[in-house]
C-alpha cells in the first residue's frame, strides 16, 4: 500500500508473466463456466434438489461464482492483454469494483452462514420443522445477507461519502474505492475491515466456532 493509501500491484502482482497467466485464466475459466453451468442446470432442473433446503446456499454460491466467471476473469484478462483498464471510464471502475469486492464479500458472508446452517441442519432440524421457522432461520437470514450486502456496497461504491481516484493503468483499477479507507464505513462493515487487514479467513472461522 503507498503512502496515499492505494494499492501497490505492481509490487503485490506475482512475478509469473502476465502472457502466462493469460492463459492458465483463460484455459481454467472456460472449463470452470461449464461447471457451473452443468451443476446449477442439474441443482435447477431437479424438483427435488431445487427444494432442498441444503442446496440453497451452494446455488446462490454458484450464481456469484458464474458472474465472476462472466465478468471479472475477462475483464482482467483484458487488462492483462491491453495493459490498462478499457475502456477507461469510471462506470467500467465502479462496476468492476462491485463485483470483485462487493459480490466477493457477499459469497464470504454466504460461505460463513452456510457453515452455521449446515449445523443447524444436522443437529437442530427441529428449527425448521414448519413452514414459518423454515422461514425465519433458513429464508430470512439469506434475503438479509444478499439484500445488506448488495445495497451496502452499491451505496458506497456509486454513491461514496469521498472522492474515487481511477487508475486505470492498474487491475481492478487499483482496487482502491475511497470507502475502504474512510473511518466511518471500515467499522460500519466489518467484512471490510477484515479484509482490509488481509485476515480474509478470520471471519469465517470466527463464526464457525
Amino acid at each position: 500500500m503507498t503512502a496515499s493509501g492505494t494499492v501497490a500491484f505492481e509490487n503485490s502482482e506475482i512475478s509469473w508473466p502476465r502472457s502466462l497467466r493469460f492463459w492458465l485464466l483463460l484455459i481454467f475459466d472456460i472449463p470452470s463456466i461449464a461447471c457451473s453451468l452443468f451443476v446449477l442446470y442439474h441443482l435447477l432442473i431437479n424438483r427435488k434438489s431445487r427444494h432442498a433446503l441444503h442446496n440453497h446456499t451452494i446455488i446462490i454460491l454458484l450464481i456469484i461464482a458464474l458472474i465472476f466467471q462472466l465478468t471479472d476473469i475477462p475483464w482482467y484478462l483484458d487488462f492483462i492483454r491491453q495493459g490498462f483498464v478499457w475502456p477507461s471510464i469510471p462506470v467500467r471502475c465502479l462496476l468492476w469494483w462491485l463485483i470483485d469486492l462487493g459480490f466477493y464479500n457477499t459469497a464470504a458472508l454466504i460461505l460463513a452462514w452456510t457453515s452455521i446452517e449446515r449445523h443447524i441442519l444436522v443437529f437442530h432440524n427441529r428449527w425448521i420443522s414448519t413452514r414459518k421457522k423454515r422461514f425465519y432461520v433458513h429464508y430470512l437470514p439469506l434475503y438479509i445477507l444478499i439484500i445488506y450486502s448488495i445495497t451496502y456496497y452499491t451505496i458506497v461504491i456509486f454513491f461514496p461519502p469521498c472522492h474515487h481516484t481511477y487508475t486505470y493503468i492498474l487491475p481492478v483499477c487499483a482496487a482502491s474505492p475511497c470507502h475502504l479507507f474512510h473511518p466511518i464505513h471500515r467499522s460500519f462493515f466489518i467484512v471490510d475491515l477484515v479484509f482490509q487487514k488481509k485476515q480474509k479467513k478470520c471471519l469465517t472461522n470466527i463464526i464457525i466456532l
